[in-house]
C-alpha cells in the first residue's frame, strides 16, 4: 500500500487483439487451403498469461512469489529508466552481461564500480539494485537524453530516450517511414493519425476519416438491410434514426 500505484489501462485488450489478428490470418489460410471455416475461442486472460511466463516458471522452480518490479528485469541489471537534464526527461538503459557493465562503468567515468564486490556480478547488482540505480541516476542527470543515448550507443550498449508526444511527432525515422498520415474530417478538421507499423508492398492504402454519426444510414438500410428508398425515407421522416 505504500508503493506508487501501478499503471492502469486495458492492457489485456492490447495483447489479445494482436493475437487475434494472427489467429485470423491463420484461419483465413486454413479456409483457403481446405474450403472450411473455423470457430475461434480467444480468451484475453489466457492470451495475457504468455507475458507472465517468467514469473510462473520462477514460482514453479523456486517457490519464490515475485511482486511488481517496475522497470526492472529478472535477467538484466541495471535495467530501467533514469532521469536526465530537463523537465521530466528520461532515458532507458539495459545491461545484461558483466562485460557490458564494465563498459558502462568506463563511460560513466567510474571503472572502479565494476570491481566493487557489490556490483561486480549480475547477482551482486540485483542484490544492491537500489544503490546501483541511485548512482547511475546521479550520472545521467548531468546530460540530456540525446547525450546519454549518444555516449552509450557509441560503445554498443542498449539505450533509448523516453520520448514524449513532441519527440514522437518530430522523430526523423517515423517521418522517413511516412508514419503520420494527414486525415481530413468534415467536423474535426485535419489531424494526423498513426499508420500501421507494417507496409504491404502491393497494397494501396485507403485513407479516410471515421464516418460521421449516421453518415452511412442510407447505404446500410438500402444496400445491406434491403429497404427500398421509399421505406428508408419513411424511417428517416419518422425519427427512427434520431
Amino acid at each position: 500500500p505504500d508503493r506508487p500505484p501501478a499503471t492502469a489501462g486495458p492492457y489485456t485488450d492490447i495483447i489479445a487483439i494482436r493475437m487475434g489478428s494472427v489467429i485470423a490470418s491463420a484461419v483465413l489460410d486454413y479456409q483457403r487451403r481446405t474450403g472450411k471455416g473455423c470457430y475461434i475461442d480467444l480468451s484475453q486472460f489466457e492470451a495475457s498469461l504468455h507475458f507472465l511466463a517468467p514469473l510462473i516458471l520462477e514460482y514453479q522452480a523456486t517457490g519464490n512469489l515475485l511482486s511488481r518490479m517496475g522497470n526492472r528485469s529478472l535477467t538484466d541489471c541495471p535495467h530501467g529508466v533514469f532521469p536526465c537534464q530537463g523537465h521530466d526527461r528520461w532515458c532507458a538503459i539495459s545491461v545484461t552481461t558483466d562485460s557490458e557493465w564494465q563498459v558502462f562503468c568506463r563511460v560513466m567515468g567510474q571503472p572502479e564500480w565494476a570491481r566493487e564486490p557489490r556490483f561486480a556480478t549480475i547477482e551482486a547488482r540485483k542484490a544492491n539494485e537500489d544503490e546501483l540505480e541511485n548512482r547511475i541516476a546521479q550520472w545521467s542527470r548531468q546530460f540530456s537524453p540525446d547525450e546519454v543515448v549518444t555516449q552509450l550507443r557509441e560503445v554498443g550498449l542498449r539505450v533509448g530516450m523516453v520520448a514524449d508526444s513532441e519527440d514522437i511527432l518530430k522523430d526523423p525515422q517515423l517521418h522517413h517511414r511516412d508514419h503520420f498520415i494527414a486525415v481530413k474530417h468534415p467536423e474535426a478538421g485535419e489531424y494526423y493519425h498513426s499508420a500501421p507499423g507494417f507496409r504491404l508492398e502491393k497494397a494501396v492504402p485507403v485513407v479516410q476519416p471515421a464516418p460521421a454519426l449516421g453518415e452511412h444510414n442510407r447505404y446500410v438500410c438500402t444496400q445491406i438491410l434491403g429497404l427500398s428508398d421509399e421505406e428508408f425515407s419513411t424511417c428517416l421522416g419518422s425519427g427512427v434514426f434520431e
